[in-house]
Formats: structure tokens, sequence, C-alpha cells
């Protein structure tokens, strides 16, 4: 295997995030209803919780959203390219505050053309086991500075 060749990965749908995010948000239902605040801006917050599960659910964990990351590519040259669900293909840098450990992966990019940065969440089931594996020590110890 040559280290220095392109690293192409090909996102899955996670349960293991859908689960996760489905738990954070009942949790936050949860400590929101007990709070002394008015029952109008509970709704509120109560509505907007439901969008932001909806949002990163779809963005995330099933890669519904057109904007989802679907394709992840490292160069050889520190380079990363990535392909979303419609076809759009951006490329950028790997941030070195990503996280990188054995149940969570997260990679920040830096698009060339753009200010906003685009994140990737990555656990087990995201990818083949060998694969995962392989992308954090290449991150661990190549590309991330």
């Amino acid at each position: 295997m040559n280290d220095n060749a392109d690293f192409v990965l090909l996102r899955k749908p996670s349960r293991q995030l859908a689960m996760l995010l489905l738990i954070v948000h009942i949790g936050s239902f949860g400590l929101l209803w007990p709070l002394a605040v008015p029952v109008w801006i509970k709704v509120m917050i109560t509505g907007l919780l439901i969008i932001s599960f909806i949002y990163y659910l779809r963005q995330d964990a099933l890669l519904t959203s057109d904007a989802a990351i679907t394709v992840f590519t490292l160069t050889a040259e520190q380079k990363c390219i990535i392909t979303t669900c419609s076809g759009t293909i951006i490329k950028g840098s790997l941030l070195a505050n990503s996280f990188v450990s054995p149940y969570l992966t997260l990679i920040l990019i830096q698009p060339q053309e753009k200010r906003r940065t685009y994140s990737i969440v990555l656990l087990p089931d995201s990818l083949d086991a060998e694969t995962f594996r392989r992308l954090r020590v290449r991150l661990r110890w190549q590309w991330i500075e």
C-alpha cells in the first residue's frame, strides 16, 4: 500500500449517530420543560430543537440532505476534496483542530473559496472497520500537524 496515494472514503449512513442525536435532543427536551420560563418560550425552543434534530439527522446521520458529504478524499498533496449528495465538489484544507479517537472522528475542512467550515462526523458504523482504522491512523500521524 502506498501511503502517499489519495485516500477516498465513501460514507455510509450511521445508525449510531442517529441514535446519539435522538438521545441528545430528547435530553434537551427533558431539561427544558421543568424550567421556570413562560410556556410560549418552551414551545419556541421545542420547535427549534425539532428543526435541529431533523437537520442534523438528514445532514450527518442519514446523508439524505443535498449538502450531506458522501465522499471524502485526502490527496497526496495534503488537500481535501469533498463531494456532497447533490454532486457538488469542494476543495479545501484539513484543519488542525479536527478530532480523532477510536469511537468518534470529527474532520474539519476549510474550503479554498469560502469562509464556511465543513465538518464530517464519523462513528464506527460510518465506514467499514479497516477503512475507519486507516483513516484514524492517517489523520493522527500524517495529516494533522
